[in-house]
C-alpha cells in the first residue's frame, strides 16, 4: 500500500507539473492547433478522468517507468483527440487509446 500511495503522489505532482508546462511542449511535439476551447475541453477531461490513465500505468509499467508511459499515452490522447467523435463516452475512448499506447 505505501508503494501505491508513493506512486500516486509522484503520479500527481508529475500531473500538475505536466499540466502548467507540457501544454506547449505538447503543442511542439505533435504539430497541433488545437482551438483553445477543445483545448480547454480536453484537460478538463484528462485531468477528471486521469484515474484512468494511472491504472494503466499501474498494470502495464513498473516504477521506472510509470512517468515515461503516463506521458506516451497523454501525448497519443493529445494526438488523437480529433479522432475522437463522441460516439462513445470519453472515459471509453480514452481508456481505449491508452490500453493501445500502454
Amino acid at each position: 500500500m505505501i508503494f501505491l500511495k508513493k506512486i500516486f503522489l509522484k503520479a500527481v505532482s508529475y500531473l500538475k507539473r505536466l499540466f502548467l508546462f507540457n501544454v506547449t511542449k505538447l503543442k511542439k511535439i505533435t504539430h497541433s492547433n488545437m482551438d483553445e476551447k477543445v483545448e480547454k475541453n480536453f484537460l478538463d477531461l484528462l485531468e477528471k478522468n486521469q484515474k484512468i490513465i494511472h491504472k494503466i500505468c499501474r498494470i502495464y509499467s513498473n516504477e521506472e517507468g510509470y512517468k515515461d508511459l503516463f506521458q506516451e499515452i497523454v501525448i497519443q490522447l493529445w494526438k488523437s483527440y480529433s479522432s475522437f467523435k463522441g460516439e462513445s463516452k470519453f472515459t471509453t475512448w480514452m481508456y481505449s487509446v491508452s490500453l493501445n499506447t500502454a
